[in-house]
């Protein structure tokens, strides 16, 4: 895995379009990327996101494409390589194309999770689950996010969001900030994980499943013999609103 690269990805990013070739894969570090279904009126719903767990640009074929645009939410650090140098290490590795494979499995899980999701529950619990969701990527309490691209992300209107925002706020769940136009964001998450009563058969199965994606890389690392120093010299921080 010589040929990753660190980048540094700031807020609406887009790395690659419905249709678009994807000639690149993603690795996030701190940041979280979305994967969103453009609509004919412009509007954009999210249907999964990628965070520290996972791959951007999968399920992958040489010279495939994917039917969603993925988009920087949260800025942060990630790895980056050709897609063609990912396929060249899964056709000569089995434990990286099982690895791969066993992600895409979980992510297709989520998909289907945030299908019942925007179903079923409510505005405050899906923005309770965006904000756990971001929190458990980045692992910081505090991140700057716009209330308009928050709306973009659930498929709601900017008013609606900032209604469900003001009610978790009122409930102690969160605190909000003005920073321009930014709202900075502060996560209560212990109590907004007991308000949110569904959160934990989530968090159950996803635990459990990225438990197992953790245990089979480090099995990975010690059959291939390799290490990698992420960052010797700390980027940039987390500056979205430069």
């Amino acid at each position: 895995m010589a040929k990753l690269s660190p980048v540094f990805l700031r807020v609406k990013t887009v790395l690659f379009e419905p249709g678009q070739l994807v000639d690149a894969v993603y690795f996030p570090l701190d940041g979280v990327i979305s994967l969103v279904t453009p609509l004919e009126d412009g509007a954009i719903v999210e249907v999964a996101t990628v965070g520290n767990e996972g791959v951007v640009g999968v399920p992958l074929i040489f010279g495939g494409t994917l039917a969603v645009r993925a988009i920087s939410q949260v800025a942060g650090r990630c790895l980056t390589m050709s897609a063609e140098a990912l396929l060249e290490a899964m056709r000569v590795s089995t434990p990286i194309t099982q690895l791969v494979q066993t992600y895409v499995l979980a992510l297709f899980g989520q998909i289907s999770q945030a299908a019942a999701c925007n179903r079923l529950h409510t505005n405050e619990e899906r923005l309770s689950r965006w904000l756990l969701m971001s929190h458990d990527r980045i692992g910081s309490d505090k991140f700057l996010i716009t209330q308009e691209f928050l709306a973009q992300m659930l498929g709601s209107r900017r008013a609606t969001v900032t209604l469900s925002a003001g009610i978790l706020q009122k409930a102690g769940l969160i605190e909000q900030g003005r920073d321009a136009q930014w709202r900075p964001c502060k996560l209560k998450a212990d109590p907004l994980r007991e308000a949110a009563g569904w959160i934990d058969e989530y968090r159950q199965f996803w635990e459990q499943s990225f438990d197992r994606l953790d245990a089979y890389l480090k099995t990975l690392q010690a059959k291939e013999g390799f290490t990698l120093e992420l960052f010797p010299n700390p980027l940039p921080g987390n500056d979205q609103a430069a």
